[in-house]
């Protein structure tokens, strides 16, 4: 060993760097030392890193200071129970190792032609080394729970009462992994006006409408299907028809179809305007049994049905309007006849000239089965930065460059769930979708466009934080559920 780490290994714990040469379980990234936390199967983690002096851990000095003084300090008997046996206590610092349930023992590596040397072999040589008072084993645990402390932070999420400096920060290099991993067409996170990572990838895509999927070299200016997003973006134009005093959230939806009234019967009469935007309305609906494009699937009947309206309300009543949620894309092409109903005007002029144009969005499209009838609840395709347009939008309470483009009750009302989706912990309301997740050891409230195969849009409003996903997972949209949300939860949790 060097004179230079025979002299560092004897200086106490505040004046020496906290650097080892072991282990590196993690390389700045917040995605990589989740990845290897939630495949550990051990309940204690003892070594993470070999350097706290990164993007993601923040400086050595908060650190130093934490060991010190912070919370986490423990007293002997308890750090026996946490690390098992206290040995190699004689060792250098950067030679001695921790057993866990999943590290493996770490041993230098032998000089070139030279025999490995044992543990025996560093035992005998250090045997008469006396370690100072600093390095006893109070200090030795401290050490430890430092390079605990960051694995404890991203498994246990024991986030509250440390400095701000502690907490992960935004690796963009990660994510782009992470992207990669999870075949994701493009990422953008937005905070307080700035954009903190634009990624888009190439990969196979398959539009709404096209009987192949082709590669697609995806970037700023090019569409991508917002599938049920598009549910969403009509929830926007309703909630400006309101503003404009065209139609009540209150009035019963039959009101606007006179031409049914054999079907004012059995509790369909009390099925309102905000049911339908809550997917409540207590109509029976499967959209999710059988896949998209089955006879079975209740959307893909909906598609081909010459009367929409007819076919959606004459659906058996399974439950009281607004006591039980139910996706319903049908719901979303009654709001929308109903918006071309009461303003004379077509869904793609509302959209164009109400929304879009106010915007700054030029670049769209809106598929459907014919021309005449675009797909209200799943045919829209917009750009991802455009698709952040709507998200920043919802963060300034419906306003964009000092003008008021849709109503900030509404806005507001939107970005208050109405109903649970089943037992919980998701909620919806108005065409969104809501739930929770952790920050800085709080619980933060999102609300989400979500579509299928991978389309997402978040918003946290208490950041001022906005997160688009676009992605081609329409065979496996419960697996990009998953790992779409286990990204933005790393995401809201660094920003």
């Amino acid at each position: 060993m060097s004179t230079a780490n025979q002299q560092r290994d004897h200086l106490p714990l505040r004046r020496r760097r906290l650097d080892w040469p072991g282990y590196r379980m993690f390389d700045g990234s917040i995605l990589n030392a989740l990845k290897w936390a939630s495949g550990c199967p051990s309940a204690q983690v003892t070594a993470i890193g070999r350097s706290v002096d990164g993007p993601l851990m923040g400086r050595e000095r908060q650190f130093r200071d934490l060991a010190e003084t912070g919370p986490c300090r423990p007293r002997l008997s308890s750090r026996r129970a946490a690390y098992g046996r206290r040995r190699d206590l004689t060792l250098p610092a950067h030679e001695r190792t921790v057993r866990s349930g999943c590290l493996r023992e770490h041993r230098q590596p032998a000089a070139h032609g030279a025999r490995p040397r044992s543990q025996n072999d560093t035992l005998r040589r250090h045997a008469g080394t006396r370690l100072n008072t600093a390095d006893q084993p109070i200090n030795t645990g401290r050490r430890r729970v430092v390079a605990v402390l960051p694995a404890l932070l991203l498994m246990r999420g024991l986030t509250h009462g440390l400095p701000a400096a502690a907490q992960p920060t935004l690796d963009p290099s990660a994510i782009e992994r992470a992207a990669a991993e999870a075949d994701l067409h493009s990422v953008l996170v937005w905070r307080s006006g700035s954009m903190l990572v634009e990624h888009y990838r190439r990969s196979k895509d398959k539009a709404i409408g096209d009987w192949f999927a082709r590669e697609v070299t995806f970037g700023p200016y090019v569409l991508h299907d917002m599938r049920s997003v598009s549910k969403s973006v009509v929830a926007l134009l309703v909630g400006q028809a309101v503003g404009r005093g065209e139609i009540d959230t209150a009035a019963p939806v039959l009101d606007f179809y006179p031409a049914l009234s054999e079907l004012r019967r059995d509790g369909r009469e009390a099925i309102r305007i905000s049911h339908l935007l809550d997917m409540a309305s207590g109509l029976a609906w499967d959209e999710a049994t059988a896949p998209y494009g089955s006879s079975a699937n209740d959307e893909t009947r909906l598609w081909w049905d010459p009367s929409p309206a007819r076919y959606v309300l004459d659906r058996p009543l399974v439950a009281e309007p607004g006591t039980l949620w139910n996706y319903n894309g049908g719901h979303t092409v009654l709001l929308a006849e109903i918006l071309e109903q009461r303003s004379g005007r077509s869904l793609l002029d509302l959209a164009r000239t109400n929304l879009f144009e106010p915007l700054g969005i030029t670049r769209w499209e809106w598929r459907g089965g014919s021309p005449r009838r675009p797909s209200a609840d799943g045919g829209l395709r917009l750009s991802s930065p455009d698709l952040l347009r709507l998200g920043q939008l919802l963060l300034a309470g419906g306003a964009w460059q000092a003008r008021q483009v849709v109503p900030a009750v509404w806005v507001a009302a939107s970005l208050q769930p109405s109903i649970t989706i089943g037992k919980g912990p998701f909620r919806y309301g108005r065409h969104w979708w809501d739930g929770l997740v952790r920050h800085d050891g709080r619980d933060l409230a999102w609300t989400a466009g979500v579509g299928f195969g991978g389309q997402r849009l978040f918003i946290v409003p208490e950041l001022d934080l906005a997160v688009v996903f676009t992605a081609g997972a329409y065979g496996d949209n419960y697996g990009i559920v998953r790992k779409e949300f286990a990204l933005f939860s790393q995401i809201v949790a660094a920003a």
